[in-house]
């Protein structure tokens, strides 16, 4: 039987996000599975550090008042999805005509889809970036 002290939690394969803040002043760095424990500082370094002893802290007090700990998700690569029968129809006559599974079909879109939307973001970040840029330039003028 494995104990569940804080030496199995930090070993635990957690999910960190690590973002600006709004303003960009700031980033704020979090623990996708654990509520509300997230830092913020002046860099993305000083966020996940202070995350680390965030993350201890948050540990320590729910195993001190013996509080749920909730452990990373596993993913099994599967999940079940419902949707209406004539978008399922559709959906498989597409992946027939393409000669592949229904199931290699959608995974093969997902993915697609995953990357435009990162693209995007990407992109995105970089317009902001290089208007910002534009502007400090016009203003120093």
């Amino acid at each position: 039987m494995v104990t569940k002290n804080l030496e199995y939690y930090l070993r635990l394969p957690y999910t960190t996000t690590i973002k600006r803040g709004e303003g960009n002043g700031y980033w704020v760095a979090r623990v996708v599975e654990l509520p509300h424990c997230m830092t913020h500082a002046h860099t993305a370094e000083e966020a996940l550090e202070d995350l680390e002893d965030a993350k201890r802290e948050w540990l320590e007090s729910n195993l001190e008042r013996n509080l749920p700990i909730p452990e990373p998700t596993q993913y099994k690569g599967q999940f079940h999805l419902r949707m209406p029968p004539s978008l399922h129809e559709r959906l498989a006559l597409i992946a027939d005509v393409e000669g592949v599974s229904l199931n290699q079909y959608m995974v093969s879109k997902l993915a697609a889809n995953t990357i435009i939307t990162i693209a995007e973001g990407k992109d995105e970040a970089e317009r902001k970036k290089t208007k910002k840029a534009n502007q400090s330039t016009k203003i120093s003028r």
